[in-house]
Formats: C-alpha cells, sequence, structure tokens
C-alpha cells in the first residue's frame, strides 16, 4: 500500500512539474524594434520655437538612426497664427550614445529598479521642405546635437516590462556653415520604442 501512494506521489509530481514547464513564461527581446520620438526646442539667439516628431529603430546599445519632421516658426519675423509660412524640414540622424553613470539597484514592491545615464551625439541633416524665392540658397542645415538620456530599468521578464522603453533626452543642438535656421537650441525629447519580444521556453 504505502509503494502504490509512493508511486501515485511520484507520478503526480511529475505531472505537475511537466504541466508547470510547459506554461513557464520568460521572455526576451530580440533586435527588432520601433521608435517614437516627440520633442520640443528653442533658439538662444532668437525668438524660434521648433517641435519635432520622428520614428528610429535601435541598432545596438550604442546607435539608433532615427528620421524626423521639424517644424519651426519664428516669432521675431511672423504673425504665429500664419501657420503656412512656418519652416518644415525632414531630418534624418544616426545618434551614438554611451552609458556613464547607473544608481545602485533597489527594491520596489519586489522588483529591482535601477535609473541609467547615457551620453549621446547625434549627426543631424536638415532638409528644408518649402523654401522660397528668399531663401533658396539658404535651405538646408547639417547639425549637431548632444544629449544626456535617463531612463528606468525595471527587472523580470514579463511581457509588458521587456516590450516597452521609454527615455527622457535633454539637449543643445550646434547648426553649422552659412544657414540662418538652425544655430543654437535648448530642447528636450521623449523616446518610446517598442521591441518585439520571444518567449524563450517555447
Amino acid at each position: 500500500m504505502k509503494r502504490c501512494n509512493y508511486r501515485f506521489f511520484m507520478i503526480t509530481l511529475f505531472l505537475s512539474a511537466s504541466h508547470s514547464a510547459l506554461n513557464a513564461q520568460y521572455y526576451v527581446r530580440n533586435k527588432q524594434n520601433i521608435g517614437l520620438a516627440v520633442g520640443f526646442s528653442s533658439s538662444l539667439t532668437e525668438n524660434q520655437k521648433n517641435f519635432s516628431v520622428g520614428l528610429s529603430s535601435q541598432i545596438n546599445r550604442y546607435m539608433i538612426p532615427e528620421i524626423n519632421y521639424r517644424n519651426s516658426t519664428n516669432f521675431d519675423n511672423r504673425i504665429a497664427a500664419e501657420l503656412g509660412s512656418n519652416l518644415h524640414f525632414i531630418s534624418p540622424g544616426l545618434q551614438f550614445k554611451k552609458r556613464i553613470i547607473s544608481t545602485p539597484g533597489r527594491k520596489v514592491r519586489g522588483i529591482c529598479v535601477k535609473e541609467f545615464l547615457e551620453l549621446a551625439i547625434t549627426p543631424e541633416y536638415h532638409f528644408l521642405l518649402n523654401p522660397n524665392t528668399a531663401n533658396q540658397n539658404n535651405r538646408n542645415a547639417f547639425a549637431l546635437r548632444g544629449s544626456l538620456i535617463i531612463f528606468r530599468y525595471k527587472s523580470g521578464s514579463s511581457r509588458g516590462r521587456k516590450a516597452w522603453s521609454y527615455k527622457m533626452e535633454g539637449y543643445y543642438r550646434q547648426g553649422f556653415g552659412s544657414q540662418t535656421y538652425i544655430k543654437k537650441e535648448l530642447g528636450i525629447q521623449c523616446r518610446i520604442t517598442r521591441f518585439k519580444i520571444q518567449n524563450f521556453l517555447n
């Protein structure tokens, strides 16, 4: 009788472990991802405000190609209500970044939490989409964007924590050449990235 009970116990234990293994979920990121960035900047040399929105895809932890739409409004030279006279740009760029500082890990509701600070430099080229006769020879601009990026990491293997990344970026932009549209700017940008994930145990 004891031997029969022992066999029954072992079979039950095996079936329970098998069921847990089949239903286990451990999500990991793969290389496929897409990011959405929204930013705002202000010129340091004139009363110009700029709004940008763009897409990006992280290649690795050091490089992020991006392409942005930029809308610039110079309040010194026009009436704010004349939205049709804003300057519109398409701005491709390639961000190079390096993690420099991290806070000590701490437990929050059973989850390990850390903050990271990254330093980044982004060469950009701004193509003016609506040139007129007055700015025909002053239409495109090369610039460099230097950034400090902060984001929070939470441990765990759940789908939600692995799939999404949120980063805040404060930056200084310096324009070059004879163009007058982009000279010296301070700005802020929020980037949300959605990663494709897969169940590592399946």
